[in-house]
């Protein structure tokens, strides 16, 4: 049985070069990861150049659950002032992340 998350399924490419860009793509095919600098900033700190992630964004509201609107709301926005007062707002992470420590990005499980 799969748990519904309610957020966006995506996948975050990172770049064969420690300098290079990070590109968090929707399942639809659009890159947003300019709407989520927190996950960017937490992907550049913890990933080694080359691995390609599949996961599921998440956000959380003021009182602290997860919130789907909230997300929608984020993944919408483009004005940068907008982006970061919501990054704040409403921070985003990945499932295998824990929301006290949302800007984390998970790495996968080890086998």
């Amino acid at each position: 049985m799969d748990l519904r998350w309610g957020g966006y399924r995506a996948l975050a490419f990172t770049s064969l070069r420690s300098e290079g860009p990070f590109l968090l793509q929707t399942r639809g095919g659009s890159l947003i990861q300019d709407r989520f600098p927190e996950l960017i900033a937490a992907a550049g700190a913890q990933l080694p150049p080359g691995p390609v992630l599949d996961g599921e964004l998440l956000v959380l509201n003021g009182a602290g659950v997860m919130d789907f609107g909230a997300l929608q709301q984020r993944a919408a926005a483009s004005a940068p002032r907008t982006v970061r007062t919501l990054a704040q707002a409403h921070p985003a992470f990945t499932h295998r992340s824990h929301p006290k420590t949302a800007a984390r990005l998970a790495m996968p499980p080890r086998y």
